[in-house]
């Protein structure tokens, strides 16, 4: 394997261990959440500013590593239509199990919209496809492989990238507080929207783009504005990734993980062994698999939860 080959392996293995280290985050989370809300605990701190900036710290690094991935595999319509009926699920099952905190437009359907629409956006020669010659999972949960880097820099230069990035930060930062009524930044008020975004005969429907019907609840919600326009960071964060010489990468099939930056070829050379070490040891191996593994974690890491809350704290 050649030197471009190996440090675009190695940038792999850390994009699956961020990803895994973001799972037990979640975990973690999500286990608070239950002891909290289903079982009474009385955590003040959980109900406060740091709980809340460690839950947006969740979101935004799965929403992001899903749009990175995006652009290192094939069939993401085939994927994003997988994920967003797991989501489907999840809100299926919420409503059934407890009907007073169900899941609607939860993480799963956002991905799984935010990919369905790109594949769109794709195939109407709107946004580049940069995933030609790779084959890889790209939402963030399931396993895939590279089988090379086909990214056309002439039709999607990196100057480009770089400015639709930064407009796209600007939109998601404008219209983070849309739910709320109004666009702003810092949640300063800049533009109040009108009610009819709000309360209108499609309410369902523009819930799900971000306009929140008054009396709508979910315990997990997250619309398509702002947070498509998150998952478009991370896309071209991985279009920019690849201008930077990621290299044509050939490995067994393994699950693509979102974001790092690239490691110089000489470092990767100079010192093989000590990498290699690192990336066969114990936790480096589980935090991949935790990576790999990402949807199907995501699926059944509540029912366990739940189950073990209720025999401690519910029967």
């Amino acid at each position: 394997m050649s030197r471009e080959n190996i440090a675009g392996a190695r940038r792999l293995v850390v994009l699956d261990v961020l990803r895994g280290l973001t799972i037990i985050s979640m975990v973690a989370y999500h286990a608070c959440w239950d002891l909290v809300y289903m079982a009474g605990k009385r955590w003040d701190w959980y109900l406060g500013t740091g709980a809340f900036l460690w839950q947006q710290s969740i979101c935004w690094t799965f929403i992001l590593l899903a749009g990175f991935c995006t652009t290192l595999g094939k069939k993401t319509m085939k994927r994003g239509i997988t994920v967003f009926l797991c989501g489907a699920v999840v809100s299926l099952a919420t409503l059934l199990v407890m009907p007073e905190s169900p899941i609607i437009y939860g993480v799963l359907t956002l991905h799984g919209s935010s990919m369905i629409l790109v594949a769109l956006l794709q195939r109407a020669g709107l946004l580049a496809d940069v995933s030609r010659g790779c084959g890889g999972s790209a939402d963030g949960a399931g396993r895939g492989e590279i089988a090379g880097n086909a990214l056309d820099a002439g039709s999607f230069p990196k100057k480009r990238a770089m400015v639709w990035l930064a407009v796209c930060a600007v939109i998601f930062a404008v219209t983070y507080p849309v739910s709320m009524g109004y666009l702003g930044f810092f949640r300063k008020c800049i533009i109040a929207l009108p009610r009819w975004l709000y309360v209108n005969p499609l309410s369902s429907f523009t819930t799900y783009l971000g306009f929140a019907e008054p009396g709508f609840v979910s315990s997990d919600y997250f619309p398509l504005i702002p947070w498509f326009f998150l998952f478009l960071c991370g896309y071209f964060g991985g279009v920019l990734w690849k201008q930077r010489g990621a290299g044509a990468v050939q490995t067994a099939p393994e699950q693509l993980a979102p974001g790092q930056s690239t490691v110089g070829q000489a470092e990767s050379a100079a010192q093989p062994s000590m990498k290699s070490a690192i990336e066969k040891s114990l936790p480096v191996r589980c935090l991949r698999f935790l990576g790999r593994h990402s949807l199907l974690i995501y699926m059944l890491h509540q029912p366990i939860i739940y189950g073990v809350v209720w025999l401690l704290y519910l029967r």
